[in-house]
């Protein structure tokens, strides 16, 4: 009995790429992330079906998660966004993919073991500018620069950086950054360092402001439906539906307690299905009594705390849900919908969390092709 399961829309996936393409010169490289097992979409699905509508460029943050990409796009130019240490160049040279350097004492590293093995390594140079996370900082350019242009095993093929608030109402913050990575750049060049291949922009760059892409971008959460919102967003849709069925289904007096510490009472007589999902499977502590759930075409919500396999809904007075229903958590359900930012504002976190956490062991993944009917309204 599967007590959960994804479906994942690849119809809506190939038209949220062409969207992205839409919006983008038509020389700008797409780099699709696929971290995280593509935010939780499934790298197995969602790789291939990027790989047939034309994409090739991948970012990755494990060298793990490189090696499955490898062997699901044969022809995949991988970035490596994670850690990358010298003890893993037999492997990076293998697979074929493109670290990041983010420091001298790393890059030292790469180049004494790609020399012993007799391979270059392609790489690319990563700027901080202003994110305060990982790469050299932009103003030591030309030293990092003199440095890394004689080592030997490492070849130097491109740069980038990342924005800290491109999605802010005030751009003032991300103009600053693309100038200092511009400075970087231009002082790397001055030295010989050619770095010809640049990339900056993730989501909500790519979607403000062409003057902050370079030659590539990186559209990560805005590849999965969700994103920058108002009229500068690409029209990109969710694909993922997480959907699960009710076990027990009971009518209850007005006054009912439901689940730990009593925290829901029932304010008058009502009907409380019961589902097996709960916070191990990433259906989060935070939305008790408080999150929308849709079974038969109408809302719920969630009564008491969910525990940690079982949830409670109050599905209305006059009901009539029976045991094996479905119950959609995340996507549609006839007129009615829940998506990852509504239940993201819920529990004060972001999209990213809540789609990066509903993966499960025991939830296997549908993989329905038919296509959806459109809506006039954004599904969100």
């Amino acid at each position: 009995m599967n007590l959960s399961w994804a479906e994942i829309h690849r119809p809506v996936l190939r038209r949220n790429v062409r969207a992205i393409r839409a919006s983008l010169p038509p020389e700008t490289v797409l780099i699709a992330m696929v971290k995280a097992d593509a935010y939780g979409h499934g790298l197995s699905l969602v790789a291939p079906t990027l790989r047939s509508e034309g994409v090739r460029h991948f970012g990755v943050f494990t060298l793990e998660e490189a090696a499955r990409l490898r062997s699901l796009v044969p022809d995949a130019d991988i970035l490596l966004m994670g850690p990358a240490g010298d003890a893993q160049v037999p492997d990076m040279l293998e697979l074929r993919v493109i670290p990041l350097l983010i420091t001298l004492e790393q890059a030292r590293g790469l180049s004494r073991a790609a020399e012993r093995l007799g391979g270059r390594l392609k790489c690319h140079v990563k700027f901080d500018t202003g994110m305060g996370r990982i790469g050299f900082p932009w103003e030591e350019a030309p030293t990092v620069a003199a440095v890394l242009s004689r080592l030997p095993g490492l070849a130097l093929t491109g740069a980038c950086t990342h924005y800290a608030a491109a999605g802010a109402a005030d751009a003032a913050f991300t103009r600053l950054q693309a100038q200092r990575f511009r400075s970087a750049v231009a002082a790397c060049r001055a030295t010989g360092l050619a770095l010809p291949f640049l990339h900056a922009a993730a989501s909500d760059a790519l979607c403000f402001d062409r003057e902050w892409q370079y030659a590539g971008v990186r559209p990560g959460i805005l590849l999965y439906g969700y994103g920058p919102v108002g009229p500068a967003r690409c029209p990109t849709r969710p694909f993922l539906q997480w959907r699960t069925r009710l076990i027990q289904v009971k009518r209850v007096p007005a006054g009912t307690p439901v689940s730990y510490d009593c925290t829901y009472r029932t304010p008058a007589e009502t009907v409380i299905g019961t589902f097996p999902v709960g916070y191990a499977d990433g259906y989060f502590r935070q939305w008790s009594n408080r999150a929308p759930v849709l079974v038969g075409g109408r809302r719920g919500h969630v009564a008491g705390r969910v525990t940690m396999n079982l949830t409670m809904v109050d599905l209305g007075p006059d009901s009539t849900a029976q045991p094996g229903d479905v119950v959609t958590l995340l996507g549609e359900d006839g007129s009615e919908s829940v998506w990852a930012d509504e239940l993201a504002a819920l529990a004060g976190t972001i999209s990213y969390e809540v789609l990066t956490s509903i993966r499960s062991p025991r939830m296997p993944v549908d993989r329905p092709d038919e296509e959806r009917p459109e809506k006039d309204q954004d599904p969100r």
